[in-house]
């Protein structure tokens, strides 16, 4: 009598931890779909000085990010080294670069129709140095990501 006891205690623990397990696994994948990460377009041009730095610091947002980030970065025909050092870090960082000339507006009516994700533009042309490096962008993102 006392094993048959037993034996129904313990299925009846299997099946409630099994029965639990999956509703924590369930909304674990809800609450991952759910999230919709912000896409950032970058405009750049002729900003060899302080871009690596600024997109090092993107990249160290994106990971503190809780929806994530999903960054691409619109060179609009640099005359310098910016598109050499652009092209060398969307390699080590995976960000999508993108060269068009200043006047190709098209590109930008494609962006928007892409997918419903929030889109934040900043324009960063004209920055260099430590201008880049203390940029707004950097807390619209911090009050973004406090959301």
């Amino acid at each position: 009598m006392l094993v048959k006891i037993s034996l129904v205690v313990l299925l009846f623990v299997l099946l409630s931890y099994y029965a639990i397990k999956r509703i924590c696994v369930y909304q674990k994948k809800t609450y991952v779909k759910t999230i919709i990460p912000l896409k950032l377009v970058v405009l750049v041009k002729n900003q060899e000085e302080g871009i690596e730095f600024f997109i090092r610091r993107i990249m160290a947002e994106r990971h503190r990010y809780a929806r994530g980030i999903e960054l691409k970065v619109i060179d609009t025909g640099s005359s310098d080294e910016t598109t050499q050092i652009l092209s060398r870090m969307s390699f080590m960082f995976n960000f999508q670069l993108i060269e068009i000339s200043e006047d190709n507006e098209n590109y930008f009516r494609k962006i928007n129709e892409e997918n419903g994700n929030p889109t934040f533009y900043y324009d960063a042309r004209g920055m260099s140095g430590m201008e880049l490096a203390r940029a707004p962008l950097f807390q619209h993102l911090l009050t973004q990501r406090e959301r």
